[in-house]
């Protein structure tokens, strides 16, 4: 018995079915395969993401760190205080005292405190011992142009109790860790700010004469000596620079700030050699020279240069107003 032919149309439909079959099957794969690449893909992405979400918040984290340890550097529940500057071209220092610790400051610096805080003015910085002490510094300091009482803050409370006092110049207030400098600094007059009571505030005279005549800063300068913290106002911005030994470097007499003491015995004034700055350097005619080793503290704009920039922006604008006397 021989098969009945196969009906040509059912044939093609069935060759069709059957590549349709697989056409299907063919599409099912590569769906299948471009689905698990694409899922590869964004799994990769993913990853991407996530390590920069991670790394965006360690870097938070880090900058979080660095301005925290900036404004809590210093910290020392040993000492009864800790501090924070905040502000930038005004700032102020805030602190918080531990109960029966003192805190002496330059008049005028106060800017506010809690109630269990107990101000007053006094002779002495805290660290004499005695009445004849604490006259001699007074007058030690007057001699210096500086003023004669100090402020005294004593948290006379239990718990711990907030001050918080303001520069006497636009700049930088900077904390100086005594301890970590030798245990003092000599700095230009009218820099100091506060210090922990108990902290020696007396004035300096440079090692030289020339010193003293020549570097437009007088021969008094401030010497401060102890173990806790002295804050300092610098004008403008500052820098600091450690120098070895046989390290030199030349500044400008107003911008020096501060200086350990093992440089503060060894700076000197040079005279500058140059003829243009003879003729046309409105800063002077002479530049500190310091030598390492030891650590110098320098500002960008001492209060000096900034009133007298102030006065010639006033004078000229005074005398374009026609409000200068005129001379007959």
């Amino acid at each position: 018995m021989t098969d009945a032919p196969q009906d040509p149309i059912q044939a093609l439909r069935d060759e069709l079915s059957a590549q349709l079959k697989d056409m299907k099957k063919d599409g099912d794969e590569r769906h299948s395969g471009l689905s698990k690449a694409v899922d590869e893909r964004l799994e990769a992405l993913s990853k991407h993401v996530g390590a920069l979400e991670d790394f965006k918040r360690g870097q938070e984290a880090r900058s979080a760190r660095a301005n925290r340890d900036r404004v809590f550097k210093g910290l020392d529940t040993n000492l009864g205080y800790n501090f924070r500057v905040e502000g930038d071209n005004t700032p102020f220092l805030q602190m918080e005292i531990a109960p029966g610790r003192k805190i002496v400051a330059e008049p005028g610096t106060f800017m506010f405190k809690t109630a269990g805080i107990k101000m007053d003015m006094g002779l002495g910085d805290g660290s004499e011992r005695t009445s004849v002490g604490k006259v001699w510094s007074a007058v030690k300091r007057k001699i210096g142009g500086e003023a004669a009482l100090l402020a005294h803050f004593k948290n006379a409370s239990e718990t711990p109790q907030s001050l918080a006092l303001a520069a006497n110049q636009p700049g930088e207030i900077i904390p100086i860790n005594l301890a970590d400098v030798g245990g003092a600094i000599t700095c230009q007059r009218g820099s100091f700010m506060a210090a922990a009571g108990g902290t020696s505030i007396s004035v300096g005279l440079p090692q030289r004469i020339s010193t003293g005549l020549f570097s437009g800063e007088g021969f008094i300068l401030q010497k401060i000596s102890g173990e806790g913290h002295a804050f300092i106002s610098g004008g403008g911005n500052y820098a600091t620079y450690k120098l070895d030994a046989g390290d030199k470097l030349q500044i400008d007499t107003g911008c020096v700030l501060a200086m350990t003491d093992d440089i503060a015995s060894r700076w000197k004034i040079e005279f500058d050699k140059n003829p243009l700055s003879m003729l046309f350097n409105e800063r002077g005619l002479f530049l500190t020279t310091v030598e390492g080793p030891g650590q110098i503290w320098v500002q960008s704009m001492p209060f000096t240069r900034q009133v007298a920039n102030m006065a010639t922006a006033l004078g000229g604008h005074f005398k374009q107003k026609g409000w200068m006397p005129r001379a007959n």
